[in-house]
């Protein structure tokens, strides 16, 4: 049975919770993941300056890697892959919602190739890539069996060596998410070993958004943190 069938009914719940819930109206500056909107921009930087503390500590180039964003919306992490390096005709970019795919093949050099499907059953060969990312995918899927399909697939498309960069909720659960805990994360994935490891964002910091100053505190002191970020390898 393909992985499409038999997860059938959670793919559609996704899709309709993207379409609903996530859809940006671009005339509503009041909507959470609006680009413009205080909340989006906060996590977007602080994504970013994690994701640059990553790179310079491990000396990480992304030239000439060949990268597969799973869930890539409309391709904003892969635009911000070349802003730092990648090459266009490198990277490939795979999500459920075809409005989305559309809006970033539209935004995107046009030598990024997009295509609509499944995490769970990609459509590449096997050792395709060196390297995939998801960014807060894999909390959007509710159903272990899904999960586990996701990074079978995963594993599967990556070369020997090949890298994942995963940046997703470690905590907290709603009707839509559900948060994944680095034990989760090393079942999900046992063939691979974390090469750097990073929690980030302090819970509740939507919260303090309008106060930069205790944000600041809150993001070098606060124990507890919302995200992990990390790049694990594909072992021998």
């Amino acid at each position: 049975m393909l992985n499409t069938e038999k997860n059938i009914g959670e793919l559609n719940r996704i899709v309709e919770t993207y379409k609903k819930s996530y859809s940006i109206d671009y005339e509503n500056l009041k909507y959470r993941w609006h680009p413009l909107n205080p909340i989006s921009i906060y996590y977007r930087q602080a994504q970013e300056r994690s994701l640059a503390e990553i790179f310079r500590s491990i000396d990480f180039s992304i030239r000439g890697m060949k990268v597969l964003d799973a869930g890539c919306g409309n391709g904003r992490f892969l635009r911000y892959l070349i802003s730092v390096g990648a090459i266009p005709k490198d990277l490939h970019g795979i999500d459920l919602v075809d409005d989305r795919i559309n809006e970033a093949r539209s935004l995107s050099p046009r030598e990024c190739i997009y295509e609509v499907g499944s995490i769970s059953e990609l459509p590449y060969p096997n050792s395709n890539f060196d390297m995939v990312t998801q960014l807060t995918v894999f909390s959007s899927i509710l159903d272990r069996n899904m999960r586990v399909d996701a990074s079978r697939e995963v594993c599967r498309v990556l070369k020997k060596n090949g890298l994942i960069l995963w940046y997703d909720m470690k905590d907290g659960a709603s009707v839509s998410t559900r948060g994944i805990e680095l034990s989760e994360l090393t079942q999900l994935f046992p063939d691979f070993e974390l090469i750097h490891f990073m929690e980030v964002h302090p819970t509740g910091a939507a919260k303090l958004i309008r106060y930069p100053f205790l944000l600041n505190i809150a993001e070098k002191f606060y124990p507890k943190k919302s995200h992990i970020l990390t790049l694990l390898k594909k072992k021998n």
